[in-house]
């Protein structure tokens, strides 16, 4: 399971051709095998239409082949098939000249947009994951036709001018997919935005390559899902008391409402305790807010704070939410991380570092976990902007020796050793409001407190957060999101 949610670089899929080869089966099978399914997932697209004409568009490599293989498939299923070629088809080589030698009706270089209207469905047949040029004038005028007319595609591999590695758009213009067809696994332009977008519907086909060359491929990133982190998540049994699931203590800041969310987040997803330490003034407003919580009248700096901390049942630690940037959050964050507890930094604790970042670099340890969103990231590494944020993630991670959450869209999760994880699915536009971002951190430091190890304690924490931001959908406010958790965390527990 763990293995099917790898996601694979261009050159690892390379790679995984390569040895396929290797091994006994040709890339001509593999070309006919790949053909064969976008032709079986056409024939689901189009099960309920009465219109049976398709066109494939097919390109000059790999990628047209497999629309040729399509085509054939699809005509001996009854429907009528045409074919565009951006080039001449009789300068094709190796296994896509033996796929358009198959064919034998007409292939067409000429399309006007009004031609576009007589088909049910469009085949992006023209460029795979590895392109890395713009598209053509010729082929901008059709991806701009397609998206004008709101037509059904189904690109091939990735939609033609998205990369394959970072989801960015080669150029101004590419192809807008309803659904994508890739094989074997998923590429990490699948998973990043924009190319995520453009995808519309992924779907993973097997086309012969087995699952064991993932080991020889040195697989690093991965998409967010259960079966990373679930097991690790500790069952409730009769004999297990609240210390058994954990202590958490979240450190208030100037505005209540952030450690508000992220405390009570924080107890929903299972911690066994949670301990909000709080000034004095602000005390009765959170004993009032709800009885479920612990209170700690004290200040971060006094004897009665260091005390408490020493307990060795406190388990995670969190401390930036409802924090102004300032000398004083600063001074704070580097007491705190001087505990050496797992710890969640976020907000006014990261930005609060922007004028001296390696202070934050060089206090920061194995057991940190940092939640910045694209602003924070930029003031606190700003030696990183001009990097794609996959590899900027993984290098705030090395220049840290801490877990990064890069949170977006595509939220994304490093670790020092180079392990990452992309979480864009299950995704909700409407997570982007004020408040959502502490309640993640509460989810976050819930995991860290019942056992799990830093990095999949974020994973586990990104992945509810989405959940329940999917279920609430538009009109969701930060208050929904908390009320929304319960169900999303018992199916984890089922």
């Amino acid at each position: 399971m763990i293995s099917e949610q790898s996601l694979l670089s261009i050159k690892q899929m390379y790679k995984a051709d390569l040895e396929t080869t290797k091994n006994g089966i040709s890339s001509w099978r593999l070309m006919k095998n790949a053909g064969r399914q976008v032709g079986k997932l056409a024939l689901k697209i189009l099960k309920k239409n009465s219109n049976r004409n398709i066109l494939i568009l097919c390109g000059p490599g790999n990628n047209g082949g497999d629309g040729y293989i399509a085509a054939n498939y699809l005509e001996n299923n009854n429907y009528k098939v045409d074919i565009y070629s951006s080039q001449n088809p009789e300068k094709l080589t190796g296994d896509s000249k033996k796929a358009f030698k198959l064919w034998n009706n007409n292939v067409y270089n000429k399309l006007r947009k009004k031609d576009l209207l007589n088909y049910s469905l469009i085949i992006d047949s023209l460029f795979g994951a590895g392109i890395s040029r713009p598209l053509n004038k010729k082929i901008q005028k059709i991806a701009l036709w397609c998206e004008e007319l709101s037509l059904n595609v189904l690109s091939v591999d990735i939609p033609s001018g998205i990369n394959g590695d970072t989801g960015k758009p080669l150029g101004q213009t590419v192809i807008k997919a309803k659904n994508t067809i890739t094989f074997f696994r998923a590429k990490t332009g699948h998973k990043l935005y924009p190319g995520k977008e453009f995808c519309g519907q992924l779907h993973i086909a097997n086309i012969g390559i087995k699952s064991e060359f993932i080991k020889s491929i040195n697989i690093s990133v991965y998409n967010n899902h259960p079966s990373l982190w679930k097991k690790k998540i500790p069952k409730r049994t009769w004999y297990k008391n609240k210390y058994d699931f954990g202590h958490a203590v979240i450190f208030s800041g100037e505005m209540t409402g952030a450690t508000m969310l992220a405390s009570i987040s924080c107890l929903r997803a299972g911690a066994g305790l949670v301990t909000i330490i709080s000034p004095k003034e602000h005390e009765k407003t959170y004993r009032l807010f709800n009885p479920s919580l612990m209170i700690l009248s004290s200040r971060l700096e006094s004897e009665k704070t260091n005390k408490f901390l020493t307990d060795k049942r406190i388990n995670a630690v969190t401390y930036g939410f409802g924090c102004l940037p300032s000398f004083k959050t600063r001074k704070q964050t580097l007491e705190i991380l001087k505990l050496k507890k797992p710890t969640v930094l976020d907000a006014g604790s990261l930005t609060s570092f922007s004028s001296k970042p390696e202070t934050l670099y060089k206090a920061c340890h194995i057991n940190t976990i940092l939640t910045p969103h694209s602003g924070e990231f930029e003031r606190i590494f700003p030696t990183l902007k001009n990097l794609t944020k996959l590899k900027a993630c993984q290098e705030a991670s090395k220049l840290t020796n801490s877990i990064v959450v890069f949170k977006g869209a595509d939220t994304i999760i490093a670790e020092p050793s180079g392990s990452s994880i992309i979480s864009s699915d299950p995704f909700s536009p409407w997570l982007a409001s004020a408040g959502t971002g502490d309640v993640l951190s509460g989810l976050i430091t819930s995991m860290l407190a019942q056992g799990l190890d830093c990095f999949d304690a974020a994973a586990a924490g990104v992945w509810i957060h989405n959940s329940a931001g999917k279920k609430i959908g538009p009109g969701l406010i930060s208050n929904d999101l908390v009320k929304k958790l319960k169900p999303v965390i018992q199916k984890l527990h089922n």
